[in-house]
């Protein structure tokens, strides 16, 4: 459910607030361009009310950044350029990060989220009431409407021949509502009061009555509909609601203009009827379209007044293609992503110098997995991996110098493993070197990647080793709680994402080097602190966070680095990690006994 209220609640920000800068941008537009047919109006308000629909975005990734490159993990530290890290000092009195009740959960346990679309909901089911009671209303005050008169039938049949119209439209008299075109359970009907009708001339009555039947001829009943629905999704934006007004504007202008396009002759007269109707006191309006709607002064100058001619078709089709592109830009997510550097097979120049335990030969592995090459490992030195997809090598990352590496940095690169999730014998794990290429075909599982390698120990390294996924019980932190964002590290993927700290005692600053950095999922951001504290952690979070974020990790130097801890040579301070974790997403962190999915590596030689 949480999951839905933090989608609903994305998705209603979103379109509302493309909606409300997309309907300053027309009316500015409209200002500069002064365009006088209120067609272009209408169909560049209408894209705007378009823009308070769209709640599903379509992702859509382009080649920006350069290709991400990997480093191999150095034994000891290496110093980097200074990023100017803003300088975190320790809370001096932190909250305790291992918990063994849930007094903090009560606490936490407000789900702004929900309260936030409960109150979005309310909102629109009170304004849908609004609605639905005025119709009703309305509906009541025509139930004692009569049918017309012989004489007024006749002049309303006389209009709806002139249109070919065969559908019957019944012509009805009111007290006091109208002139208004409605939509009954019956269907349409055309409402008029009688004392206002009585005063006026035939030519005034036609002419009224053209303008009603363009109103069911445009649709602009459903049309206005359409839109009061989209404003009730956005109740609370005023932007909404004037843009509502603006279409409606344009329906009546757009209905003026067909009268007198079909009697211009009709001017004096249809320009009395709309200054008696609006000078009426006794007439009341209705929620329908209908001839008093809209500014009647504005509509009457208008009507009196020769139409400007217009600006140039360039500067109209802004109108169209400025909303259209905001439109565009709101419907996709457009993401910048890494260039893919494509080569093909024969144009890759490979000078290698080859170094014990492989032979000081060039010769090329091959591991046929399941009747289909899936694995391929060229002995030498240096660490390239590339993806093999219909025909063409990709690299996907790239090693620097020429020195082997050790093979959990091979298995974190070709898998995405880490230290956390490893196994067994350690010595192994930081002594086995392995350099050369890999290349690896698309769609290739773990498993398979995994099995090559056990194949590469063994025929290539002649170790008698072996390589497997055990499930076994672990000393692990469980995360719970609601995951709330408050990165306070610098941004270095995109200026607009700032990247979570996992560090201990000796916190980031000016002098202070950051390890490694690193972007992904959420279970990915679990594995680099269980990679920082020394042991898997895992999730209980119900609502995880969606998409990819950004980390850096810093490591205590105060005392050296001892590779035989590892995979928890970089296990200092985990508490104090955990509560600086804490402090950045909200989550708590508790000691448990868990069984847990590792890849053990053994030597079967002892």
């Amino acid at each position: 459910m949480n999951s839905a209220y933090h989608y609903l609640f994305d998705a209603v920000l979103r379109s509302t607030l493309a909606l409300g800068i997309t309907a300053l941008i027309v009316r500015g537009l409209l200002l500069w361009i002064k365009a006088s047919s209120p067609r272009w109006h209408q169909a560049a308000w209408a894209l705007v009310m378009l823009q308070g629909i769209i709640f599903l975005h379509f992702s859509v990734t382009i080649p920006w950044f350069p290709t991400h490159v990997t480093k191999n993990i150095s034994f000891e530290p290496v110093q980097h350029e200074n990023l100017n890290a803003t300088s975190i000092n320790p809370t001096p009195n932190p909250l305790p990060v291992i918990l063994t009740n849930s007094d903090r959960d009560l606490l936490t346990s407000f789900n702004w989220f929900s309260f936030a679309a409960s109150i979005w909901m309310t909102g629109c089911g009170l304004i849908l009431l609004w609605w639905i009671s005025a119709c009703i209303f309305s509906a009541k005050r025509l139930r004692n409407s009569v049918p017309a008169t012989e004489t007024w039938a006749r002049e309303w049949q006389a209009v709806l021949k002139q249109y070919d119209i065969r559908k019957p439209i019944p012509l009805h008299i009111t007290h006091d509502a109208g002139p208004m075109l409605g939509l009954l359970l019956r269907g349409f009907h055309v409402f008029v009061p009688q004392q206002l009708w009585s005063s006026l001339t035939e030519k005034e009555r036609l002419a009224i009555l053209h303008h009603e039947l363009a109103h069911l001829r445009h649709g602009d009943i459903w049309k206005g509909f359409l839109a009061r629905l989209v404003v009730c999704l956005h109740w609370f934006n005023p932007l909404a609601w004037w843009t509502l007004n603006k279409l409606d504007e344009c329906a009546e202008l757009l209905c003026d203009d067909e009268v007198l396009n079909n009697n211009p002759d009709a001017v004096a007269d249809y320009a009395r009827a709309l200054f008696r109707i609006g000078s009426d006191p006794h007439h009341v309006r209705s929620p329908s379209s209908a001839a008093r709607g809209g500014k009647l002064y504005h509509r009457i100058r208008r009507i009196l007044t020769p139409a400007p001619p217009e600006r140039s078709l360039m500067k109209r089709t802004l109108l169209f293609v400025v909303p259209t592109l905001l439109l565009a830009i709101n419907c996709f997510d457009f993401q910048l992503v890494a260039e893919e550097k494509t080569t093909q097979p024969e144009s890759i120049p490979r000078k290698v110098a080859f170094a014990p335990p492989v032979t000081n030969q060039p010769r090329e592995k091959t591991h046929t997995l399941s009747k289909e090459e899936r694995f391929k490992y060229i002995s030498g030195t240096g660490l390239n991996v590339y993806i093999w997809d219909t025909g063409n090598l990709k690299l996907k990352s790239q090693g620097f110098g020429d020195e082997p590496s050790s093979l959990f940095n091979v298995v974190r690169i070709l898998t995405g493993l880490q230290p956390v999730d490893l196994g067994g014998n350690s010595q192994l794990w930081v002594n086995t070197k392995l350099g050369g290429d890999f290349i690896i075909r698309k769609g290739t599982s773990r498993e398979a990647i995994i099995e090559g390698l056990g194949s590469v120990l063994n025929q290539d390294l002649k170790l008698q080793a072996s390589l497997e996924f055990k499930k076994v019980d672990r000393e692990v932190y469980v995360a719970r709680g609601t995951f709330q964002a408050a990165p306070i590290g610098p941004a270095w993927r995109r200026p607009e994402d700032k990247s979570y700290l996992i560090y201990g005692k000796e916190g980031p600053g000016p002098d202070k080097q950051h390890g490694e950095e690193n972007a992904g999922k959420f279970p990915d951001f679990l594995k680099a602190i269980g990679s920082r504290v020394g042991r898997p952690v895992l999730s209980d979070v119900k609502n995880p966070p969606q998409g990819s974020i950004g980390w850096r990790t810093y490591f205590d130097q105060s005392e050296r680095t001892t590779w035989n801890d590892f995979p928890r040579q970089f296990a200092k301070n985990p508490q104090l990690v955990l509560q600086h974790v804490s402090e950045q997403t909200g989550l708590t962190f508790h000691e448990e006994n868990r069984e847990v999915r590792l890849l053990f590596l053994q030597d079967l030689g002892n």
